[in-house]
């Protein structure tokens, strides 16, 4: 029960959490804090200066891609992702 209810929390909590995004070249980052993936997605183009609609998220740890709003809210605060252009 104790998981459940911390998915709950997670799942319901609007705080933002800082990560560390870096293009596939790795050779810029930059530390946004974002509620959503949405949000993330649309600052993180801001700084690289790509089109929302042209891009990927993947954990920079193992290449997985973040392609939805569930597995975007387990991250930690402070991971590495990668913004890959499409």
């Amino acid at each position: 029960m104790s998981c459940f209810g911390n998915l709950l929390k997670r799942k319901t909590s609007n705080k933002m959490k800082p990560y560390k995004v870096t293009n596939a070249d790795k050779d810029y980052q930059y530390g946004i804090a974002a509620k959503s993936l949405d949000q993330l997605i649309t600052k993180s183009c801001t700084y690289f200066k790509l089109s929302p609609k042209k891009v990927s998220v993947l954990l920079a740890e193992d290449g997985t891609e973040i392609d939805d709003e569930e597995y975007f809210e387990t991250l930690a605060p402070n991971c590495v992702l990668v913004l890959l252009e499409t």
